[in-house]
């Protein structure tokens, strides 16, 4: 029995690998290729022309010998699927997509992962963004990828194999992943930080820096942040109105110390207000933005308001 494959057809990696390391090894014209999880290549059988652009030594068909997912969570807001090949792939004519179905609904109908990298390499990343109005549990991956008039060859223009539930080597081998983890509701944009610029020499306003999950737009009136402090706001508590960042994923909002104020350690309200008829929405206009400051969408036990401790300085 071989050691490996270098016969059309016989598509075998290097025998002696892992089953975690065949997912890692693919052919290009050097021979078969071993890459690291930090993207770093060895070659492990020099065999030139081993990938499809040689005719009479190639291995075939391109195979998917691995898919992972990575879903939403507070850092990642996308749905990342990573195709793993045999060899180098080619992307062209248009963008392919795989399906994803949930236990609950997507905001616009089933999923769609969209091709958003990878082309001449062997691994091709698919994205779906969440949507407001998204609620979906557990994930399931379509059996297929739907090609959508594209096309995913090898050097040689072989077309790939797009099944995801029967990988070409083994047609009873379903590599799709296996997800039983919930994935975060999409449905409306959070706030993820806040950071505050105290009034210094230097800095004239109180300066509130509020961070959304995504960007949000501000309309009507002007929404705004109350301020309060050990001491005393000369008109009573310090309201810092909404200043500029529509349409993106900032907002900043401002204070501007009055005289007579004298106030040292600052206290954040634990929301933004929406004064009479203002709105915080996302760029579709049908999500209402989560405007607490004390749970940011994500945790509820997350206070992202900031810790201020730094002394105002008295205006005369």
């Amino acid at each position: 029995m071989p050691l490996w494959g270098v016969s059309p057809g016989d598509e075998k990696q290097p025998n002696w690998l892992t089953a975690a390391q065949k997912k890692l090894c693919y052919a290009d014209k050097r021979g078969w290729i071993l890459k690291d999880s930090k993207g770093r290549e060895e070659v492990l059988v020099a065999a030139g022309g081993l990938d499809g652009s040689n005719t009479s030594t190639g291995i075939g068909s391109p195979n998917i010998v691995d898919v992972t997912m990575t879903t939403r969570t507070a850092n990642n807001r996308n749905i990342e699927l990573t195709l793993s090949y045999n060899e180098e792939v080619y992307v062209t004519n248009a963008v392919p997509y795989i399906a994803i179905t949930g236990n609950n609904a997507w905001a616009g109908g089933d999923g769609l992962a969209d091709y958003a990298s990878g082309n001449g390499t062997n691994q091709l990343v698919f994205t779906y963004v969440p949507k407001s109005g998204d609620d979906v549990g557990e994930l399931v991956v379509a059996n297929t990828i739907t090609l959508n008039d594209a096309l995913i060859q090898d050097a040689n223009s072989t077309a790939s194999i797009i099944l995801l539930d029967a990988n070409g080597d083994d047609s009873a081998t379903d590599i799709r992943p296996t997800i039983n983890t919930e994935i975060l509701i999409a449905q409306d944009p959070y706030i993820t930080l806040i950071e505050m610029t105290a009034r210094s020499a230097n800095a004239e306003n109180v300066e509130l820096t509020v961070t959304f999950s995504e960007a949000v737009d501000v309309a009507a009136n002007v929404p705004y942040i109350a301020l309060t402090g050990n001491n005393a706001f000369a008109g009573g508590d310090g309201f810092a109105n909404y200043a500029s960042g529509t349409g993106t994923d900032e907002l900043v909002f401002l204070y501007e110390p009055a005289s007579g104020d004298d106030v040292s350690t600052l206290l954040v309200a634990n929301t933004i207000t929406l004064y009479g008829s203002s709105t915080i929405k996302d760029t579709t206009g049908n999500g209402d933005a989560i405007i607490l400051l004390d749970a940011n969408g994500l945790d509820e036990d997350t206070d992202v308001r900031p810790d201020v401790s730094a002394e105002i300085v008295i205006v005369a």
